[in-house]
C-alpha cells in the first residue's frame, strides 16, 4: 500500500510494521558548485586569518595583498577540513555508498574561523553498522593525522 510518502509494510495481524521510503533518483551536483564554494571558503578563511594577524582585509579592496596575511591560517585549517571530508567520502565509496563531493560552507567576516565547515551528502543507504562506523570514523581520523602533522611542522 502506498500513499506517496513511501511503501508501508504490514505484518501478520499486527498492522503497520515499518516504512520504506520511495526511491528517488539521485541528483548529480555540478562540480563547478563545489569548486566555487571551496574558493569562497578559502577567501573567507584567508580574511579571518588576516584579521587574526591584526590586518583589516577590507582596508583596501583594490589590494588583495592583505589577504595574503591569512594564508598560513587558511591553508592549514582548510587542509584539515578537506582531508576530513574526503576521509568520509572515500570510506563511503569503499563501502559502495554513494556520496557527494564536499560542500564547503564559507562564513566571511562573521566568524574568527571564516567557515562553517563542510558537509557531504550520503545519497544511498548505508548497508550495515560496520560501514556506518567506518564512514563516520574515517573523517576525524584522517583529519587528525593532518592536524598532528600541522602541529609538528
Amino acid at each position: 500500500m502506498t500513499d506517496g510518502w513511501g511503501t508501508h509494510r504490514q505484518g501478520l495481524g499486527s498492522g503497520f510494521t515499518g516504512w520504506e521510503p520511495t526511491p528517488q533518483p539521485a541528483k548529480q551536483s555540478h562540480p563547478a558548485m563545489h569548486v566555487l564554494l571551496f574558493v569562497l571558503t578559502l577567501f573567507s578563511m584567508m580574511a579571518a586569518g588576516s584579521m587574526q594577524q591584526g590586518v583589516n582585509p577590507l582596508q583596501g579592496l583594490d589590494q588583495l595583498v592583505h589577504l595574503v596575511e591569512g594564508w598560513p591560517f587558511a591553508s592549514t585549517l582548510l587542509a584539515i577540513l578537506t582531508v576530513h571530508e574526503f576521509g568520509h567520502y572515500f570510506a563511503a565509496r569503499r563501502w559502495g555508498v554513494k556520496a557527494s563531493l564536499p560542500y564547503f560552507l564559507p562564513l566571511p567576516f562573521v566568524s574568527f574561523l571564516g567557515t562553517l565547515g563542510a558537509v557531504i551528502r550520503i545519497r544511498s543507504p548505508i548497508p550495515n553498522k560496520q560501514a556506518l562506523l567506518d564512514i563516520g570514523a574515517a573523517g576525524p581520523l584522517s583529519g587528525f593525522v593532518v592536524a598532528v602533522t600541522a602541529c609538528i611542522v
